[in-house]
C-alpha cells in the first residue's frame, strides 16, 4: 500500500487556477491509476501565500513526513508547495532525507533523476520569478492609485478615516478628516512648533510620545502649497500632481523589509489630494524642524548606579542595560549588566548577565595601567 499525503493550497476563493477540491481530484485520479492500492491523507491550507511556509496544515504535513508517516507527497503544481526557490530546497532536502518522493502531478518529473532535479530546479525558480512579479505589480498599482490621491489600503491617519465613492462604476477610495479632531491634530503642531517636546505635549493631551512623533512627521496633514513641495522635496520625497491646498497623501515612508520597518526610504513620495489638510506649511515646517534638532541633541548618558551605563556591549553586538536585584532581608540592591538582545528575544545569544560591581573593577584596573604606562614613557 502506498501511503500519500496530498497537499492543497489557495491564497483566495476567487484565485483563478483549479480550486482546491480540483486540486485534491486530479491528485488521487493520478495515483490511482498508477498504483493500485492507495492510502490517501489530504491537507489544505486556504487563503495563504506560497511565499510564506508557515501555513498550519502543511507544517503538520512536514512534522508527520519526518515520521516516516507517507511514501509520497502529492500535488498540483510545484508552486503550491513554495514559491521560494530557498524554501523549495530545504522542503525538497527535507523529504528526500526522510525517503519521500515529491511528485508534482501536472509538471510530470521524477525527482529522483538527474533530469528531473534540474526540471525542478527550474520550475522552482519560475514560481519564484513570478512571485516576485507578483509583488511587483502590487506595489505598482498601489503607487499608481497613491499617485491619484487615492488612498490605497491600510490604517488611516490619526483623525482621519477612509472613505468610499462609486465614480462611473469603480470604487474610489479617500481619506475624510474627522472634525473633533481636528482641533487636537492643530494644537500638536501649534505646540511643537513652539518647541515643546513630544513628552510635553503628550502629557498635555494624553497621547503617547511616539503617536505625537508619528503625527508631526506626516505630510498628510499639511496643505498643500509651493512651501510644502519644495520643502517636501528638500527632505527626500517626489511629489506628484498639482498644488490645491488641500493636503497630501503620503506612500511609502516607512516600508518593511524583512517584517521590519525602514527609515529614509528613497521610493517615497507624496501626492496631492482631496482631503482636508489641517496644518499651514509654515507652523507643519517649523515642528518638523524642531523635531529634528532635538533628535540630534540626544539624551545624557547618566546614572548614579554605575559610570558604565549605556556603554557596555555584549559580545552578540547587542547594547547591555542596567538592572538590578533586591534582597528583601537587608533591602541592598545588587546591579548587573544583561544583554538587551538577549532580552528582547531578537537574538540567540547564549551570554549571562555580569555583575556591574566586577565590571567597574576590571575597567578601573585597565584604565590604572595604561595611566602608569604613560607615567613611565
Amino acid at each position: 500500500m502506498k501511503k500519500i499525503a496530498i497537499y492543497s493550497r489557495k491564497s483566495k476563493e476567487t484565485d483563478t487556477g483549479e480550486s482546491i477540491k480540483n486540486q485534491i481530484n486530479l491528485c488521487k485520479n493520478y495515483f490511482s491509476n498508477k498504483y493500485s492500492n492507495c492510502n490517501f491523507e489530504i491537507f489544505v491550507d486556504e487563503g495563504f501565500s506560497g511565499g510564506n511556509t508557515n501555513r498550519p496544515s502543511f507544517q503538520n504535513m512536514m512534522k508527520f513526513s519526518r515520521l516516516n508517516k507517507f511514501d509520497i507527497i502529492g500535488i498540483y503544481k510545484i508552486d503550491r508547495i513554495a514559491r521560494n526557490i530557498t524554501d523549495f530546497f530545504n522542503i525538497y532536502n527535507e523529504l528526500e532525507k526522510n525517503n519521500i518522493k515529491l511528485v508534482s502531478i501536472t509538471e510530470g518529473f521524477d525527482a529522483t533523476t538527474p533530469i528531473g532535479r534540474m526540471m525542478m530546479t527550474i520550475l522552482a525558480g519560475f514560481a519564484d520569478m513570478e512571485r516576485e512579479n507578483i509583488r511587483e505589480r502590487i506595489k505598482d498599482n498601489m503607487n499608481e492609485l497613491a499617485k491619484l490621491g487615492r488612498w490605497s489600503g491600510g490604517t488611516p491617519p490619526s483623525g482621519y478615516i477612509s472613505e468610499s465613492k462609486y465614480i462611473n462604476g469603480k470604487k474610489i477610495t479617500y481619506l475624510k478628516l474627522l472634525e473633533n479632531k481636528k482641533e487636537i491634530i492643530e494644537k500638536i503642531f501649534k505646540l511643537a512648533s513652539e518647541n515643546f517636546t513630544t513628552y510635553q505635549i503628550g502629557k498635555e493631551l494624553n497621547i503617547s510620545s511616539k503617536t505625537i512623533s508619528n503625527i508631526i512627521a506626516n505630510p498628510t496633514y499639511i496643505k498643500s502649497d509651493l512651501e510644502a513641495k519644495h520643502y517636501l522635496e528638500n527632505i527626500g520625497y517626489k511629489v506628484y500632481g498639482d498644488i490645491n491646498g488641500k493636503g497630501f497623501l503620503s506612500y511609502g515612508r516607512r516600508p518593511k523589509r524583512n517584517g521590519k520597518k525602514l527609515y529614509n526610504s528613497p521610493d517615497k513620495f507624496v501626492s496631492v489630494s482631496v482631503h482636508e489638510g489641517i496644518v499651514d506649511s509654515l507652523t507643519w515646517i517649523k515642528a518638523n524642524e524642531n523635531l529634528k534638532k532635538r533628535a540630534l541633541i540626544g539624551r545624557p548618558r547618566i546614572s548614579n548606579n554605575s559610570f558604565l551605563a549605556h556603554l557596555v556591549t555584549c559580545k552578540c553586538g547587542s547594547k547591555m542595560f542596567l538592572t538590578y536585584s533586591y534582597t528583601k532581608k537587608n533591602g541592598y540592591k545588587s546591579f548587573y549588566f544583561k544583554c538587551s538582545g538577549k532580552k528582547n528575544k531578537s537574538i540567540n545569544c547564549n551570554s549571562s548577565s555580569i555583575r556591574a560591581s566586577v565590571l567597574e573593577e576590571k575597567v578601573l584596573d585597565v584604565l590604572i595601567k595604561i595611566s602608569i604606562g604613560r607615567a613611565h614613557v
